[in-house]
């Protein structure tokens, strides 16, 4: 009847739940009976294994309320009568882990071998590479890793050292959970032992139904480079949940790294997945976690980012932060200069001068081998061999091309009349292309 671990603190997959709905919904007639056997089923497993005995038993009150009353008596599908359910109990669990869901293949499935077919699904995909999706540097040396979810660590554990030894000479790091949809604890515990010198505590988890206490510390030995003294910046949005939460979490609360982006959803609580009669699948939340540092968490009310903004422009906010910090301390001016190009590109992307409107019809023309034009109340610089790129304006004159960070474009005026363009590359070199006749 139960799911596969209790330090499960992601619940992904609402995709697939609704698509599992939907493909049940014709196939499906209900009784009187099969509603009673169902409630009676779940009452068990809700008495039994929610985190709070007292919402717990308000739950299965309300179950049997509902039943006596007939609100179940009208509904003839299963998967109206788990939606109804669902509904019914969410406002009393008033926790996002909470779904019960119809969905016959894998209750069953996971049922008879004990395996969960659907979290698999969810979480063990190596066609999706387990949820890694891009690992880079960005100039100035600076990090950039993005997870969408936090697998079992013996399903991609390989996944991760790999990308953390590939970023153990950067200089700053940003970390990108914008669309972090959750996962395992133990996977939490792998990567966050590579930012810690020490064995460091975690979350402390507590499962009513047996009454245990499990502490989560990162681990003395990595087996690749300690990054204890790195700068991390973590990205989040209100897409971000979970494990992904207790990630950045966990690292703000030892003041290990800048949260930039949004509050996160707020689903704090580790959930397991219970199957009812080979039909229906409940996840339930049936463990409480809280940081060690400050006794608490953040179900229902997210984790608070250190710097507010929309998860769009979370990177570029993150970026220029990382650069400012190590500009702030160079002495080196080969260095300094790199430092100086890339927040100028910054600040054009995301703080762009205004043009005015004369600029706006006079600068577009042909230019050597080149051509800029306007489209609506933007100006494009096309190159000689056909590529389009949007030129972010810096100030009046001077431009940066959305895509391609090596050349900057800068208007060359004689008396108030645009006489050419100046290319400037980011080794320093300049060479002007007059304005065709």
């Amino acid at each position: 009847m139960k799911g596969k671990s209790n330090q499960l603190i992601a619940i992904i997959g609402i995709a697939i739940i609704s698509i599992s709905q939907f493909s049940f919904a014709q196939k499906s007639v209900l009784s009187k009976k099969e509603v009673k056997t169902t409630i009676d089923s779940l009452s068990v497993i809700i008495n039994m294994h929610h985190i709070d005995k007292n919402v717990a038993e308000e739950m299965v009150n309300t179950l049997y309320t509902y039943f006596e009353d007939g609100r179940y008596d009208t509904i003839n599908s299963k998967t109206s009568f788990a939606k109804t359910i669902e509904s019914d109990l969410s406002t009393i669990v008033n926790d996002k882990h909470f779904h019960f869901f119809y969905d016959p293949e894998n209750a069953k499935k996971s049922g008879e071998s004990g395996v969960n077919e659907l979290l698999n699904t969810m979480l063990g995909n190596p066609h999706d590479n387990f949820g890694f999706q891009e690992v880079t540097i960005l100039p100035g040396n600076i990090g950039y890793w993005k997870f969408d979810l936090l697998p079992y660590p013996h399903d991609a554990g390989n996944i991760a050292s790999a990308a953390l030894t590939f970023l153990s000479n950067t200089d700053a790091l940003i970390i990108d959970l914008t669309e972090n949809r959750g996962g395992y604890n133990e996977m939490l515990q792998y990567i966050l032992s590579c930012f810690f010198r020490y064995p460091t505590h975690i979350n402390t988890l507590y499962t009513r139904y047996t009454n245990e206490y499990q502490q989560f510390w990162t681990s003395p030995y990595t087996s690749g480079k300690i990054l204890d003294s790195l700068d991390i910046y973590v990205l989040t949005s209100r897409v971000t949940f979970s494990a992904g939460e207790w990630f950045a979490y966990a690292l703000q609360e030892y003041d290990r790294a800048k949260i930039i982006g949004e509050t996160t959803k707020g689903g704090a609580t580790p959930t397991d997945f219970f199957y009812i009669m080979d039909e229906y699948i409940m996840m339930l939340p049936n463990t409480s976690c809280v940081s060690p540092v400050s006794d608490t968490h953040f179900n229902n009310t997210g984790v608070k980012p250190d710097v507010t903004c929309t998860a769009s422009q979370a990177k570029d906010i993150a970026y220029e932060l990382a650069v400012m910090k190590l500009d702030s301390a160079m002495t080196d001016q080969s260095l300094k200069m790199e430092y100086k190009w890339i927040l100028d590109g910054i600040n054009a992307k995301i703080r762009p001068a205004m043009i005015s409107e004369n600029d706006l019809k006079s600068i577009p023309g042909k230019y050597g081998r080149s051509t800029i034009r306007k489209i609506d109340e933007s100006l494009f610089f096309y190159s000689y061999n056909g590529n389009k790129y949007e030129m972010l304006p810096i100030n009046e004159v001077y431009f940066v091309l959305d895509g391609l960070d090596a050349l900057r474009i800068k208007i060359v005026k004689e008396q108030d009349l645009i006489t050419g363009i100046e290319a400037v590359y980011s080794n320093g070199y300049k060479n002007t292309i007059p304005r065709a006749k």
